[in-house]
C-alpha cells in the first residue's frame, strides 16, 4: 500500500500540484489586489438637535453618515513586498533552481514536509480577508500541503551524505 500511495504521488505529480498550489496563491494574492480601493460604509449617527426633553436631556437625531474605510497598512505591505518574493521562491525550489544561497538558507524547501508546511502557511497568509474565493483556495492549498506532509512520510528514509558541502563539519 505504502509503495502504491508512493509510486502513484511520484517527483512529477507532486511538482503538478505544488504548481497548482503556487497558482492559486498567485490568483488569491491578484484578488487581493480588488480590496485596494476605499470601502464606503454607512453608518447611522446621533446628532443632537439643540432641543432638550422634560427632564433637561438633550433630544437626540439618528443620521446615516457615509464613511471612507481604507484597509491597513500591513494589509498593503503583505501584499506588495511579502508575497511576490515568497510565491517567486517556491517556484525556484520547486524548479530545483541551484544557486548557492537558495540551497543553504532555503535547504527545507528541498523535501515534501519543507514544501507542505510552507504552503500551508501561504495558504493562511491569503485568508487575511475571508471571502469565499479565499476559503476556496485556501482549503485546495491545504489540501495539497497535507498531501506533501503524508508523501514525505511514507518515502523510505534517504541516506545520510558525510561529505556534503552543506553538511556540518565535526
Amino acid at each position: 500500500m505504502k509503495a502504491k500511495v508512493v509510486g502513484f504521488f511520484g517527483p512529477m505529480v507532486m511538482r503538478i500540484l505544488n504548481m497548482n498550489a503556487t497558482f492559486l496563491i498567485v490568483i488569491g494574492v491578484l484578488i487581493r489586489f480588488s480590496y485596494f480601493k476605499a470601502i464606503s460604509v454607512n453608518q447611522e449617527v446621533s446628532v443632537e438637535t439643540g432641543e432638550v426633553d422634560a427632564d433637561g436631556n438633550p433630544i437626540l437625531e439618528t443620521e446615516k453618515k457615509e464613511f471612507w474605510e481604507k484597509q491597513y497598512l500591513f494589509f498593503y505591505f503583505n501584499t506588495i513586498f511579502i508575497f511576490p518574493p515568497l510565491i517567486a521562491l517556491l517556484i525556484l525550489m520547486e524548479f530545483k533552481v541551484k544557486h548557492a544561497s537558495l540551497g543553504k538558507y532555503f535547504n527545507f524547501l528541498d523535501s515534501y514536509l519543507g514544501k507542505g508546511f510552507y504552503i500551508l502557511m501561504l495558504a493562511l497568509m491569503i485568508l487575511e480577508k475571508t471571502t469565499t474565493v479565499e476559503w476556496i483556495f485556501a482549503l485546495a492549498n491545504t489540501c495539497i500541503a497535507i498531501l506533501n506532509i503524508v508523501v514525505h512520510f511514507m518515502q523510505p528514509p534517504k541516506p545520510v551524505v558525510k561529505n556534503h558541502k552543506l553538511a556540518p563539519k565535526s
